[in-house]
């Protein structure tokens, strides 16, 4: 929704724009019927026909409208006008917390009491049943009477008072959106997620007293408690490390360092309880300090308004597998109902044979499929069609015996959040609401045609990871915190919970898998752990009784048993198979790769695939079947392809003579490697062989004959790296120490000179790093220039740098000019939104930048009397081409790469027959070596 000013929208006539983001444009309005200053809060336009953005647009107000407190903006209304709907909020003048804090840290005694007002704006939404989940300075607003006013609810959930748990669900954050709504989806801002929370666990009100204590550490600090250069480097500092308090001014209280210990503790149930206790103890060290034994505070206190919390958003199922359920800790795969029984598969059996199953567009949405145990037919699930405009759509069940060709719809299953074939082939599993619209939910079993009941076997709550049915039809429940309860068949009150342990460092979490069937007592798990930088994914056996985990299969994603005595797991998107042991639990000897094509998010999650007991596979393919494109894509939109690369692309660079092309590449456990290639991709080499090292953010040398990366490694030799393209002469340029770290930005025009971007606790700033023959290796800090820079490139002579900053408050891309003296110079801005990945021309006058509707804009430099950016204009729609990676060519094209999937293709899933057979053949021949 576009607004302007002197726009109107009903009765309310807009005045200038707020604040925009992932979850809504803001705008300040006059209220023309009641003559008063409100706030506007719209869908972006992209959005604005989303039913999911819809359905948590409504849920926002609805969470708002349960909320009165002096301390939190309140809502005026939701309403409708001309087809958009919006929210009419309360309009706070002053300015954000976070733009206070770009100045530097608060008094002390001003830090403790505007967190003391944000306790009590957070303590009034937990008595209402509501988690903010994405507390930050941002979202908190400063008056200029000194009422501190707590914003921006849209991340919010609703639940009860005591901090039950509840399904992490996707958000636009305005920082972090990693796939589509799924459970275990980490979501708010990164900088203030609390571990559980970038673990992708279901989270509670925990949560906000995390992220409330590192709010309350930036104000007294003028820094944040946990900073990265990159996601994975931010979220690994959140899990393994404690925040500075040294950094503390000297007059903190000691009360006020004992909250923050507490609010910061990593493991939540171990955390400060309530944050009415928080709000407390910064009200006693108020007292303490004032000369009068009272608090002269602004703003006053109110009990929390109680209410109903609001009815959750649509959750995408827990059982979702499709492309955007696959995600980091979006990994329990429990709707993958496989079967362990008696299977063919000698090496005389018949071959491997691919077909598809092909979702009919009838059915909405499809997010998942699932093979029955005795392979004879498949459950499809989608969302309702015919839901209205605006309105929140319902899942939908549709049933496919392979030996026929319609999916038949499964009535009995409307409102289902995860459905599964049981292991009797028979019957059908799900997980339904307890009541319409309700946020409880049950386990059910009833049969696949329909013909009976549902009998309830369990109460679900949103907290779990992964489901078993073993052999003698007992049920495994992977619970959350790494947990688990094994049910009887029958059903009935949930068993006290296991832990599940595997006795080795670095273990985020584990998801249970489907159990074998004739072991004596076990079943799968998932074990995923961060080690060195970097997730790992592993295979286990977990005794059902103590919880103890065995690891079978290192540097493996999802396991599944073709047989009892065969196993198969996923690396990539590949699927290996390998002999087991029952006795042993134990995986003898070489495992084999069967199967490749699979869908694979990368190196940072496993795969999807079932099987079921007669050894056929379903798996959804990756796109191209595996294979990633590249082409070219002239001004018209023109596609040539230039040719397909078959490893994990994560990004490439193009020399500036467009002949040659460096590829980031994720290999198979998890590790970044660089790769040089021509640019018709046929002499290929990989650059660096350090086993254990990630190496990325490779810039080309101006004659294309060096590169320079940044590389991390186990043997702690981090810093920027210069190598030859054809591999020799490795040096390391710059060495990453004193919490700093560096990665390259660009050369200059004579290749004697790196610029590098810096980080130091999250802030960045461009240094000049001279590696002519014999010149010290010193990078010098670029004056003239704020800090914040951030995704630099150098223009092809050297004269401009362009990069995102939000040195204006807002986030946008900039083109400053760099002196012959390694200065900056003037500025421009090219954009007013917030893209990033800006990129030069090989005119060097010409930015290119994406924006947030898939779009690649360019903007005309101007060097004269003043340094201008022309406004920006679209060439390239890359939604519409379905390309990711990018670089403009030196004739103008486009270079793009990283084939995206589309809706039509999430259609299509791929049954095997005879993979067992398949599995034991290479098996034997790989023996027979």
């Amino acid at each position: 929704m576009t607004l302007s000013p002197g726009a109107k929208l009903g009765p309310y006539e807009i005045a200038a724009p707020l604040g925009a983001g992932g979850m809504g444009e803001v705008h300040r309005a006059r209220d023309t019927r009641l003559g008063r200053e409100v706030a506007i809060k719209a869908l972006p336009a992209a959005f604005a026909q989303d039913p999911e953005r819809l359905a948590r647009f409504e849920r926002e107000a609805r969470l708002l409208a349960s909320l009165s407190h002096p301390n939190i903006a309140g809502i005026h209304g939701l309403e409708e006008a001309g087809g958009h709907r919006f929210l009419v909020l309360e309009y706070v003048e002053g300015e954000t917390l976070a733009a206070r804090l770009a100045r530097g840290a608060l008094a002390v005694d001003e830090a403790v009491e505007v967190c003391r007002q944000v306790a009590a704006a957070v303590e009034a939404a937990h008595e209402s049943g509501v988690v903010h989940r994405d507390l930050k300075p941002g979202n908190v607003m400063l008056t200029p009477a000194g009422t501190v006013k707590v914003l921006d609810f849209g991340l919010a959930r609703g639940g009860g008072a005591g901090g039950g748990t509840g399904a992490t669900d996707l958000s636009a954050s305005p920082t972090m959106t990693y796939a589509a709504t799924a459970a275990g989806v980490i979501l708010g801002t990164a900088a203030y997620m609390s571990p559980e929370q970038a673990r992708g666990r279901s989270v509670d009100r925990r949560t906000d007293i995390w992220s409330f204590g590192c709010v309350l550490y930036e104000c007294l600090t003028g820094r944040r408690a946990f900073e990265g250069e990159t996601v994975s480097d931010l979220i690994a500092r959140i899990l393994e490390r404690e925040p500075d308090l040294a950094a503390l001014p000297a007059g903190v209280p000691p009360r006020v360092t004992e909250l923050l210990q507490r609010c910061l503790v990593k493991d939540a149930r171990s955390r400060l309880r309530d944050i009415g206790d928080a709000r407390i103890a910064l009200e006693e060290a108020l007292a303490a300090r004032t000369p009068s034994g009272r608090l002269a505070r602004s703003g006053t206190l109110s009990p929390g308004a109680t209410g109903a919390g609001a009815a959750p958003a649509r959750r995408a199922p827990p059982f979702a597998w499709a492309a955007g359920g696959l995600v980091a800790g979006a990994l329990a795969v429990g709707a993958a109902w496989l079967a362990l029984g008696p299977r063919g598969g000698g090496e005389g059996a018949a071959r491997a044979v691919a077909t598809e199953i092909v979702v009919p567009d009838e059915i909405a949405q499809p997010f998942g499929m699932a093979l029955s145990f005795d392979g004879a037919y498949v459950v499809v699930s989608g969302f309702d069609p015919d839901a209205p405009a605006g309105g929140t759509p319902r899942p939908r069940t549709y049933v496919r015996r392979l030996d026929a060709f319609a999916f038949e719809r499964a009535p009995a299953l409307d409102d289902a959040f995860g459905v599964m074939p049981a292991r009797d082939g028979r019957d059908l599993l799900a997980i339904l609401p307890e009541s319409p619209g309700s946020s409880e939910f049950k386990m059910v079993r009833l049969p696949q045609d329909g013909s009976g009941p549902a009998i309830k076997l369990a109460d679900m709550g949103l907290d779990w990871r992964g489901i078993a049915e073993l052999a003698d039809g007992r049920f495994v429940l992977g619970l959350g915190d790494s947990a688990f309860a094994v049910m009887p068949r029958s059903g009935g009150d949930l068993p006290p919970a296991v832990r599940l342990d595997a006795g080795r460092p670095g273990v985020l979490r584990y998801d249970v898998s489907f159990g074998p069937t004739d072991l004596e007592r076990g079943f799968l798990v998932s074990v995923v752990s961060y080690v060195n930088r970097a997730f790992r994914f592993s295979v286990g056996v977990a005794d059902e009784r103590t919880g103890k985990v065995k690891v079978l299969v290192e540097d493996g994603g999802q396991a599944r048993f073709v047989a009892p005595d065969l196993l198969a797991f996923t690396r990539g998107d590949v699927l290996y198979a390998g002999r087991f042991d029952p006795a042993r639990l134990e995986v003898r000897g070489e495992p084999v790769p069967v199967w490749s094509g699979l869908l694979s998010p990368g190196g940072f999650a496993p795969a999807f695939f079932q099987i079921s007991r007669r050894g056929d596979l379903l798996y959804l393919p990756g796109a191209a079947g595996g294979e990633r494109q590249v082409a070219s894509i002239a001004r018209d939109g023109t596609v040539t392809p230039r040719f397909t690369e078959t490893r994990n692309v994560r990004s490439f660079e193009l020399s500036a003579d467009g002949r040659r092309i460096v590829f980031g590449v994720t290999n198979q456990r998890g590790i970044d490697e660089l790769w040089v290639s021509d640019a018709e991709h046929r002499d290929i080499r990989q650059l660096e062989t350090d086993q254990g090292a990630d190496c990325n953010q490779p810039r080309w040398s101006p004659d294309a004959t060096r590169i320079a990366y940044r590389r991390v490694g186990e043997d702690g030799q981090d810093g920027i790296y210069v190598q030859n393209a054809d591999g020799t002469g490795k040096e390391r340029v710059l060495a990453e120490e004193g919490g700093a770290s560096y990665r390259p930005a660009g050369w200059r025009p004579d290749g004697q000179t790196l610029l590098v971007q810096r980080t130091v606790a999250g802030v960045n700033d461009l240094l000049l790093l001279p590696l002519a023959p014999g010149a010290a290796r010193e990078a010098r800090e670029i004056p003239g220039g704020a800090k914040g820079r951030a995704n630099a490139r150098v223009s092809p002579d050297g004269r401009l740098v362009t990069f995102w900053s939000d040195e204006t408050r807002r986030e946008a891309v900039f083109v400053a000019e760099l002196t012959p003296d390694g200065r900056f110079g003037r500025r421009t801005q090219v954009t007013p939104a917030s893209p990033t990945l800006p990129r030069w021309g090989p005119d060097g006058r010409t930015v290119y930048v994406p924006d947030d509707r898939g779009r690649i804009l360019a903007s005309t430099i101007t060097v004269g009397d003043e340094l201008r950016a022309s406004p920006p204009v679209e060439v390239w729609d890359m939604q519409k081409l379905r390309f990711g990676m990018w670089h403009v060519q030196p004739d103008g094209s486009l270079l793009a790469g990283m084939l995206r999937r589309g809706e039509g293709e999430a259609r299509v899933h791929h049954l095997v027959t005879n993979f067992a057979a398949e599995a034991r053949r290479k098996l034997a021949e790989a023996a027979r070596q």
